[in-house]
């Protein structure tokens, strides 16, 4: 973080993922009085939206560009969703702050869990959600699902539902059509689902204070 310099904030390409910096650079802005500048990223689980995610690695795959940018000096901060950091921490960087948690939970567009027909097709890219709703619903079929939340959405016309976030709903302003929040008691959601992670170099002490 440089005196006078406005504040580099990188991101991932999606909507959802500018949207959520968005929110982060105006509260930002807010506290310091310091402008923000958005720096996109591309990462390889956008680039290949094509691929199911457990054939990308899993986890990491929406972060480590970004994370990169930080560590090159071409950002001062990075906004991730939290559920899309790994467990182990980076050299260099650190976790500077998770704003207030929006809803974790999962929400089945299309109808109701229990008012599905038989044998209903539900589109989901994550085994996590795929083994829970089986496991109450095991004549349900699963299709993968990949891509930006507009994208899936638009899906919606070629499998009886799919499955998304609330949080991601939620920050997009969307209201879909015959969407049912899926209880905790059901689909437990991801760890740090509806988290943000603000994250920056371990050095940055006044970007830290922030």
């Amino acid at each position: 973080m440089v005196a006078g310099r406005a504040l580099r904030l990188a991101t991932r390409a999606t909507p959802l993922a500018r949207q959520q910096a968005a929110q982060v650079a105006e509260r930002l802005a807010a506290l310091s009085g310091v402008a923000v500048e958005t720096v996109v990223v591309r990462t390889t689980g956008d680039q290949r939206a094509s691929v199911p995610l457990w054939q990308l690695g899993g986890q990491g795959v929406f972060v480590a560009e970004v994370r990169a940018a930080l560590l090159e000096g071409r950002a001062d901060l990075a906004v991730h969703s939290a559920k899309d950091l790994p467990a182990a921490p980076v050299p260099g960087l650190v976790l500077a702050a998770v704003p207030p948690r929006a809803d974790p939970r999962d929400v089945l567009v299309g109808g109701s869990l229990q008012g599905l027909r038989p044998g209903a097709v539900v589109a989901s890219g994550a085994p996590r959600r795929r083994a829970q709703l089986a496991w109450w619903r095991p004549d349900l079929r699963f299709v993968e699902l990949r891509g930006s939340i507009g994208t899936r959405l638009g899906r919606l016309d070629q499998v009886d539902a799919l499955v998304v976030a609330a949080a991601a709903l939620d920050r997009l302003g969307l209201a879909p059509e015959r969407a049912s929040v899926l209880p905790t008691s059901i689909v437990l959601p991801q760890v740090g689902q509806g988290a943000l992670a603000i994250e920056c170099r371990v050095e940055d002490e006044p970007l830290l204070g922030l």
